[in-house]
């Protein structure tokens, strides 16, 4: 069995996390929703922090999941445990999306879904462009901070190219990335009582 004071000989700094920043679950959590994730920041300060978990796929066409909307190929995404019957995007088209909001350098946040509709329907967007998310993840003030302080998240960075990706392994690729400190993380089983 792994013990877990010896796989967590980190310490995060909560100042790090900004709108771009990743934060990478440590592998013991068993929480539906968080348990090995990776999160994108979209949104972090004094009233809370709001982002969306990028590698827990949906497969479905993107008509069922918004009616009237063009089933163009796309990724859609758990976001998170918050109002799951709401549906948000990230994407990378800018200032065509009017109303969007900056995460970091190239990655947007959000914006005129008529519009994106109105592209979608022209054949000018797809999966490499845009990613879909029911639901969302939120924190209310400091709560974040508590659980990176109680080593629940790392902190980390990735290309917008692999935001917008849907791929189901991207929490092993990038704790393998972090180092052979962290090489343990990547053999811990889904549920540990199995070990």
């Amino acid at each position: 069995m792994y013990s877990k004071t010896k796989i967590f000989d980190f310490k995060e700094d909560p100042k790090n996390v900004r709108p771009g920043s990743i934060l990478i679950s440590e592998p013991f959590s068993r929480d539906a929703y968080f348990g090995k994730s990776v999160v994108l920041i979209t949104e972090h300060n004094d009233k809370g922090t709001i982002g969306f978990i990028l590698n827990k796929p949906v497969v479905m066409p993107l008509s069922d999941l918004m009616k009237d909307f063009p089933d163009i190929k796309t990724n859609i995404s758990i976001g998170g445990p918050v109002e799951t019957n709401s549906v948000h995007f990230i994407h990378t088209l800018g200032k065509q999306i009017p109303e969007t909001k900056l995460i970091s350098k190239g990655l947007y946040w959000g914006g005129d879904f008529k519009k994106l509709n109105q592209l979608a329907s022209l054949g000018l967007i797809d999966q490499n462009h845009v990613k879909f998310f029911i639901g969302y993840s939120g924190w209310k003030p400091d709560q974040l901070k508590d659980e990176i302080e109680n080593n629940y998240w790392k902190i980390g960075t990735m290309s917008n190219e692999n935001m917008i990706d849907n791929d189901p392994r991207m929490w092993y690729n990038i704790v393998n990335q972090l180092g052979a400190s962290f090489k343990p993380w990547l053999n811990v089983p889904e549920n540990p009582s199995w070990n």
